[in-house]
């Protein structure tokens, strides 16, 4: 009722005035009965009902009464519904996480005045329509299913009956994952390929002792990546990460190792140095090792081809 005051006396000095409100129109004029002032800040009216101010000049001296009749609207609660809260699980990768509701109350809050209404949050609609069972603490809540749907309760703070309810989710992302394999002996000059395996769609940060390198799984949760490495190379695992929206980075262990070996090295001589294409069967060139091959590579026999011209 308060809020009708400055309508009221406009300019006038509300000092200057003995008033009050009052339930019908004799009571304001002969100031009989009236609504204790205690309540005129949250009255327990209806919407629609009519209550009567009324008011005399302790200035003027006058002995008359005026009286003003006031209709109570009962706004409906607006609230906003709020985003999702979606976070990365931690190592367990179970679902499960804590979460702090009570960045959503200014949220769902909007406009409305903090100190005229209470946000309260439950986990079923008849909880909240039926304002029970409210989380507590919210701050620090676990969800008991992933996505768990969390309801919002608005009311105003003087009539409980005036609410109005809304939802957002609880979802927990899971960590992603990746393995690596591809351990192999190749030539030098040679080719192998690293397989990845994990998450679909994960991107994977992973290193060859020197370098940070990168692949991203596909929708089927791999990824084939050729190399070719000069010297025998270790490649490790760094991490896997999911890039959208919570934008989780999990760390991961696992490497692969590619040896490489030395190729068989020498010349090839033939003797005699001029020969018929007649001569073909009865000679061919001698192959002279200069440096020998290592590991995989030290049984390798070399291939040659004869070109004539």
């Amino acid at each position: 009722l308060n809020s009708v005051l400055t309508t009221i006396f406009g300019a006038n000095n509300i000092s200057d005035f003995d008033y009050g409100f009052y339930l019908t129109q004799a009571d304001a004029i002969n100031n009989t009965n009236m609504i204790p002032s205690a309540q005129w800040g949250a009255y327990p009216g209806t919407s629609g009902q009519i209550v009567y101010f009324g008011a005399e000049s302790l200035v003027t001296g006058a002995t008359c009464r005026e009286s003003v009749p006031v209709t109570l609207l009962q706004v409906p609660c607006t609230v906003t519904t709020p985003p999702n809260l979606v976070v990365c699980d931690d190592s367990s990768n179970d679902g499960f996480a804590t979460f702090n509701l009570d960045p959503q109350t200014p949220i769902a809050l909007g406009s409305n005045n903090p100190a005229n209404y209470n946000v309260t949050y439950h986990t079923s609609l008849s909880d909240a329509n039926g304002d029970l069972n409210a989380i507590s603490p919210a701050n620090s809540f676990t969800n008991s299913v992933n996505p768990q749907t969390i309801y919002i309760r608005l009311e105003e703070s003087s009539n409980a009956a005036n609410f109005t309810t809304t939802s957002f989710q609880l979802q927990v992302v899971s960590q992603p994952t990746v393995t690596i394999s591809g351990t192999a002996s190749i030539c030098n000059g040679g080719s192998t390929n690293l397989t990845f395996t994990g998450t679909p769609n994960a991107q994977v940060n992973y290193t060859d002792g020197t370098n940070a390198l990168q692949t991203t799984l596909n929708s089927s949760g791999t990824s084939v990546v050729s190399v070719t490495p000069t010297v025998t190379t270790t490649y490790s695992l760094v991490n896997a990460m999911i890039t959208t929206p919570p934008g989780c980075t999990n760390p991961q262990t696992g490497s692969a190792t590619v040896t490489v070996s030395s190729q068989v090295v020498g010349t090839l001589s033939y003797s005699p140095s001029s020969f018929c294409t007649s001569d073909l069967g009865t000679y061919s060139p001698s192959f002279s090792t200069t440096s020998v091959g290592s590991g995989s590579c030290a049984s390798n026999v070399p291939t040659y081809t004869t070109t004539l011209s």
